[in-house]
């Protein structure tokens, strides 16, 4: 049992609005800065069974009061942004507000404060449009005709037009640049955006969007076609992909989100300053930091991949990059959150922290406590930041790649590969990237599945992109994890270069069209050999260990890449 109200707010800085009560009461306030005249939505909650008053902000808790009185009885009679038998008005523009008779959760509220009401919601006493445009009658849209009257409004100069939210319905199709996809026409800069999980048809978000609010439903599937920009929140309950796109967090933008529903290349990145912070989830985005020192502006991306820590060794489907401008002597704790499904089969009791000082080449075993409980993993005295992720330290990778190639056969690319042995493989999905940042997927080849003996495998890209282009593969495995190849670059015609045998013992042959120069770095791109000739040559790889390194060889004004495994 409860009761609640909410509504959409618009005010300037000093405004206040007093909460909805019966005979008068104290004011409705949030921490967050709802003044800045704008629209935002405000909820208040009077759950019984807790008796505490519940506010919320844009879709977000912020608050908790006891509170005895009720918000929502029929007498006496109920005063909005008025305090009752005063002049204590509200200056705040109002639209869209609600009166319920029963407590909304979290998820209920955020799913509706962008969409429009139909009247006959379960638990629904009054819903206030603010659509009359003219006199000084507030009509109910529910059928209990609970009307209100206006008081202290010019009905000539008060009625104004709200964008106060734009809710993506999909009635016509899948495309974002139609109007009459959309609620309230095309979106524009700084609107609150909704994706109804009950559209006809799922968006893909373009168009560079800058955004008060981002709401995307527990029933959406969402993808975005270009970066995106937030200034207030965040709120992912369906599954949103990145896409190879950035999502821009503003300085006061946070990120609210229920399970694992952010997946895809791409990051969420966020600036700030901060100092002198105590348990602090910066943006929301799983990185808490604490640490008495200045950091200055800091920048976090969340990733969310899985990245080699050394050897197949792959950590969990989320990384971040922490990069603040004072970086030394910090003294602090980091407590890495993840979710369930981030795991991709790794046992969740072994993770520990893992952080890389050289851009993810390298990493280093920071250990860490982990909390199954919280879906966190903890490590404290830390000097600096830098790459962090999770991952547990004895686990292996069940598919050992020997070589990826490409090589142009007039107008197609072959992409030939092998494996030295499988278990557990599910797949490989092909990636392709015109400027090795975007990548899109281009086709899946079956995986054996297991395998102890040696495996090729191929696929031809009929239509590739004209001039330089770059591949790699994506191995996922059974459970879900996936790591990534290394990046084979290739320009369309003949093929530069041939290297055999491969795998090598000791000499490599080298074959090319005209001269040629080359180099073979190992998997941390230090360099190892370098050659050059016309034609053919070798390359002497007899003192090298046994193990996988990259040749690379320019030849006519292009360059190619190989894999190369020394036994």
């Amino acid at each position: 049992m409860g009761r609640d109200v909410d509504m959409v707010v618009k005010a300037v800085k000093g405004q206040r609005l007093p909460r909805p009560a019966q005979g008068g009461g104290g004011g409705l306030t949030t921490t967050a800065d709802w003044s800045d005249n704008t629209w935002h939505h405000l909820a208040a909650v009077l759950n019984a069974s807790t008796g505490k008053l519940y506010t919320y902000f844009d879709g977000a808790l912020q608050d908790s009061v006891a509170e005895s009185n009720s918000p929502g009885d029929a007498a006496p009679a109920l005063y909005l942004a008025a305090l009752s038998g005063s002049s204590a008005y509200s200056e705040a523009d109002l639209d869209q507000v609600r009166l319920w008779n029963r407590a909304l959760s979290t998820a209920e509220l955020q799913g509706s404060m962008m969409e429009l009401i139909a009247g006959s919601e379960s638990g629904l006493v009054a819903a206030y449009r603010f659509d009359e445009t003219a006199g000084d009658t507030l009509y109910d849209l529910s059928s209990n005709a609970h009307h209100g009257a206006l008081v202290n409004m010019d009905p000539g100069t008060d009625w104004q037009a709200s964008v106060a939210f734009n809710t993506w319905t999909g009635a016509i199709d899948a495309d974002v640049s139609k109007a009459g996809n959309w609620s309230a026409g095309l979106p524009v800069a700084g609107q609150n955006i909704g994706i109804s999980g009950s559209a006809a048809n799922n968006p893909s978000l373009g168009g560079s969007l800058q955004v008060d609010n981002l709401y995307v439903a527990s029933e959406a599937t969402v993808s975005l076609e270009s970066g995106l920009s937030v200034s207030g929140h965040l709120l992912v309950e369906g599954a949103l992909d990145l896409n190879g796109q950035v999502i821009t967090l503003g300085t006061n933008a946070r990120l609210y989100e229920s399970g694992r529903q952010i997946t895809g290349t791409g990051y969420l990145t966020h600036t700030a300053s901060y100092s002198n912070l105590s348990s602090e989830n910066i943006a929301g985005l799983g990185a808490e930091i604490t640490t008495v020192a200045n950091l200055g502006s800091t920048t976090i991306r969340r990733y969310h991949e899985a990245v080699d820590i050394g050897e197949g060794n792959m950590g969990i489907l989320r990384y971040f990059v922490i990069s603040p401008t004072n970086n030394t002597e910090l003294s602090a704790t980091l407590v890495l959150h993840y979710a369930d499904a981030d795991m991709g089969g790794i046992t969740e009791g072994l993770l520990e922290l893992f952080k890389s000082s050289d851009n993810g080449s390298t990493w280093t075993d920071m250990n860490g406590t982990v909390d199954i409980e919280a879906n966190t993993v903890s490590v404290s005295g830390l000097d600096g930041f830098s790459w962090w992720t999770a991952a547990d330290p004895n686990r292996t990778f069940p598919v050992e790649l020997l070589n990826v190639a490409a090589t142009p056969r007039g107008e197609m690319v072959d992409l030939d590969w092998s494996t030295a042995r499988e278990e557990n493989s599910a797949y490989f999905a092909i990636e392709r990237s015109a400027d090795e940042e975007t990548w899109t997927e281009m086709g899946q080849v079956e995986a054996a599945g297991y395998a102890e003996a040696e495996t090729a495998y191929g696929w031809t890209d009929y239509a590739p992109i004209q001039g330089a282009a770059a591949y790699r593969l994506r191995q996922v495995d059974l459970d879900g994890h996936y790591r990534y190849s290394p990046v084979v670059r290739v320009s369309l015609g003949e093929a530069l270069m041939r290297a055999y045998p491969n795998p090598v013992q000791d000499i490599l042959n080298v074959e090319a069209r005209g001269d040629w120069y080359a180099e073979l770095v190992d998997a941390q791109g230090r360099l190892l050999r370098r050659s050059s000739g016309t034609d053919a040559g070798t390359l002497d790889l007899r003192a090298l260990p046994a193990g996988l390194y990259y040749l690379r060889l320019q030849a006519a004004g292009q360059v190619q890449s190989l894999s190369i495994r020394k036994e």
